[in-house]
């Protein structure tokens, strides 16, 4: 046994504890209660007993964590599996005095000696297998077989579809590629019939959660610096996180904030860079501060970054419906020769370009 897999036991052990804990002291009073009125003590005695085993369940339910709407997908499987396992004390404890909490002890003993892994390496021991039931040598052969299937059938029919093997291989391939779309179909994969997939799904969103999480941190004491790139890049990736499909609206909502402070703060400590005014303005545009995005976007410096300035104060002069302003626009567009990679952008500058004049 390594050292993660002890310390793994351990907090196991120390989660089991906490649940059995609170109805000790109880049982312990209506074990030695129950035996005093076995030997002939009065009735009130009977009544003692039965009055503190009451207590007991109440207990164990008064522990029971709350739900937690800011939680991550992981944070809430672990927080409702905790409460499934506090209600289930609860009842047996209820319904057998005594020899219920120690039956549930033994439970939970026997639950951590069978889980002895965490999520991770029982990721990696689900590869393995699906690396045999799809008939490869390798484990990475597994994403190359499924690219190969992709590239006839769909990720989504394969979901659909009744092979438990290949839709694990499915699972993992989708954990790999990440995005909104891969999540959503994760997601998706919760709700299986199969309970291999659904919890090979749960582990693959954990993963990724985990993965989001790791970055903001690691970017995050990059970012202590004060240098305006290492903000850029903490703002980056708080965008990343937000839009993953990962978190609930309220969570993105929060993100995007920080990503939008860690963007002000890169601004600050760099005003000439205009790749920053565009992505800070574009941002806050997406969140409905147009004021701020104007204000932004009118400070962009010239070079390359203040086409695309120009672009969101069009959009912004549109959603206003300051048609004068947005005739201005269009004029200061159409001398110049825009290149970019971005599809979007070409296709919005052709747009603002090439219609004709808005009343």
């Amino acid at each position: 046994m390594d050292a993660a897999e002890s310390r793994h036991i351990k907090r196991g052990h120390i989660a089991a504890l906490r649940i059995l804990l609170p109805a000790l002291p109880f049982e312990l009073a209506t074990a030695a209660l129950g035996t005093l009125w076995l030997t002939g003590s009065s009735e009130l005695t009977a009544v003692g007993a039965l009055i503190t085993h009451l207590f007991a369940p109440a207990a164990v339910w008064s522990f029971t964590p709350k739900r937690r709407e800011d939680a991550n997908p992981h944070q809430k499987a672990r927080i409702e599996a905790d409460r499934h396992i506090h209600a289930l004390t609860a009842v047996v404890v209820f319904f057998f005095p005594v020899l219920g909490l120690a039956g549930m002890g033994y439970v939970l003993a026997a639950q951590q000696a069978s889980h002895r892994q965490g999520l991770v390496e029982v990721l990696g021991s689900e590869m393995k297998r699906a690396a045999k039931v799809l008939g490869v040598e390798r484990v990475e052969d597994v994403n190359s077989f499924l690219l190969e299937e992709s590239s006839v059938e769909p990720i989504l029919e394969i979901l659909k579809g009744g092979d438990v093997g290949l839709k694990r291989g499915a699972v993992s391939l989708l954990g790999k590629i990440g995005g909104r779309e891969a999540v959503a179909l994760l997601k998706e994969s919760l709700s299986d019939q199969s309970p291999e997939v659904r919890f090979y799904a749960h582990a693959t969103l954990a993963k990724l959660d985990d993965s989001y999480t790791q970055a903001i941190k690691a970017d995050e004491r990059e970012a202590a610096s004060g240098e305006a790139q290492a903000l850029a890049v903490l703002g980056d990736a708080f965008v990343r996180y937000a839009e993953s499909g990962l978190v609930e609206d309220v969570v993105r909502r929060q993100l995007l904030e920080r990503a939008t402070d860690a963007y002000e703060k890169a601004l600050t400590a760099d005003p000439g860079d205009g790749r920053l005014h565009v992505t800070l303005g574009y941002l806050l545009l997406s969140r409905g501060l147009a004021a701020k995005a104007r204000a932004v976007f009118l400070a962009a410096p010239e070079g390359p970054s203040r086409v695309e300035a120009l672009l969101g104060l069009c959009e912004i002069a549109f959603e206003t419906r300051d048609y004068k302003a947005l005739h201005s626009l269009r004029l200061d567009l159409a001398s110049v020769d825009f290149k970019s990679t971005d599809p979007r952008k070409l296709v919005m500058f052709q747009f603002w370009t090439q219609t004709g004049d808005m009343a």
